[in-house]
Order: structure tokens, then sequence, then C-alpha cells
């Protein structure tokens, strides 16, 4: 598989998972042909962004011109990924995989699964199978991501396309992590330990879990990543358990 193949994967993948973030009466998406933009009805909270943003096919004065557009909203923007050189320049003013840089991005196949243990210590792991038990997961979800919701979201439980795994200690909710599945093209996210049950191996064991779940399930692939920076411990995970990491060579 290619670079720019691996990184088609994932942006079809960012694509799938902000719909499915807007997926709720509680958030708005508007596509005007170039891009998508997803942000919160009057009264509500949650993430605005731009994505999507298909500009390939733009001559250079629309290019720049939409370019220019978007970065004068000043709204978190998802660039595309797998993009042309004359599109990179556009951007950045340079030839860049940016994300390359500030992410650790990965895709695991099945073949490249470790023979992970079964063993989660004193962790007890469940499914999300109803929404009393989604409540919980969000209850845990809002300390660090805050995007999603049981009322306005279950239905994508229901619907299999946001799979999620609770972590009990002591019969105590501490832990969180989902596998989001676009039919077979799924992706490890959202795995999150309450601060005081940190470093105690529960983030490695959930996701663990969460891999053999997702490809004993039918998953062709599961992307992985994670920002040194705003998520430096998602990067770590995700070295550590061996995704094979996307470069540049």
């Amino acid at each position: 598989m290619t670079l720019k193949e691996k990184l088609t994967i994932i942006d079809e993948w960012l694509i799938f998972r902000r719909r499915l973030i807007a997926d709720t009466k509680l958030m708005n998406l508007v596509d005007n042909g170039i891009y998508e933009y997803m942000f919160p009805v009057e009264g509500s909270n949650g993430p605005s962004e731009i994505f999507n943003i298909r500009l390939e096919n733009l001559d250079d004065v629309e290019l720049y011109k939409t370019i220019k557009t978007i970065k004068d909203l000043d709204i978190h923007t998802e660039w595309p990924m797998a993009c042309s050189e004359r599109v990179s320049m556009a951007i950045y003013g340079e030839i860049l995989f940016y994300p390359l840089k500030e992410f650790a991005l990965g895709i695991m196949m099945a073949k490249d699964m470790l023979c992970y243990s079964n063993t989660t210590q004193d962790l007890i792991i469940r499914q999300v199978t109803t929404k009393k038990d989604f409540t919980l997961w969000c209850d845990i979800n809002r300390f660090d991501y805050g995007s999603f919701n049981a009322d306005s979201h279950y239905h994508i439980v229901e619907e299999s396309k946001f799979n999620c795994f609770l972590g009990l200690v002591s019969d105590k909710h501490v832990a969180i992590s989902a596998v989001v599945n676009d039919n077979g093209a799924a992706a490890l996210d959202f795995v999150h330990v309450l601060p005081e049950y940190r470093e105690r191996g529960y983030a490695t064991a959930l996701s663990q879990y969460s891999i053999k779940w997702a490809f004993e399930n039918k998953a062709k692939f599961l992307v992985g990543w994670g920002h040194p920076t705003f998520s430096p411990g998602s990067s770590r995970l995700f070295k550590k358990l061996k995704f094979p990491i996307i470069s540049s060579e």
C-alpha cells in the first residue's frame, strides 16, 4: 500500500468520524460542494469544524481563493492528507506531509495484530449494549472529548457504527474505548482513562481488547492516530500497541 493510499484511507475515515459526531439534531451539517461544515445548533454545545475539503479540481485562482476563505473563517479545519503537491503548496507554501510531522498515524491489518494476552489485571471490560451503558461511556468521554451524548448518539451504537467499551475496576467505570466502523474500515478511537487511574496499564488492556474485537468482527483494517503535543498519551499508546506507523519514507 502506497503512502498516498494510506493517507486516503485516513482522510475517508476522518470524514466518516466527523459525520458520526454531526449525526444528531443538536448539530448542523452543511456541504457547499467544496467542503463540509459542522456546527452546533443555537443553544447547544459541540465542535465546529470544516472537513472533507475538495480542492484538486479547482483552477489555481479558485484554489488560492478558497483556501484563503477557509483560513479566514478561523474554524478548526481538517485539511486533506492525501493531497497533490500543487494543493500542498497552496495550503502550506511547501510540499508537506503535515500529518507525518504532527501526528502518530498507523494502519493495522489483521496480520499485524500481536498475540495480545487476555490478561487485563483487575480491569473488567464489557461492551456497551444499552443506552444506560452508553450514558456511562459518555460521562467518561466528556472529560477528554465531550463530543457525544446518549440522547443524541445512541442510535449510531445500535447501528454498529460506533462500538463502545467500558473498563471497570472494583465496579467503578474508569476507562473507555471505541471501534468506529465504516463497513469494515475501522479505527481504534476515544481511548480514555480517568486521571486517578492512569499509569496502571488500563489503556493498553482496553485497547488490546478492542483491537481483537474489531478483527474478530470483520474489520478490514484498523486506523490509529495520536497527536504528540495535544494528546501525547495516545501517540505513545499506538506505538506500544505496535501499530505500523506511517512515515514518508
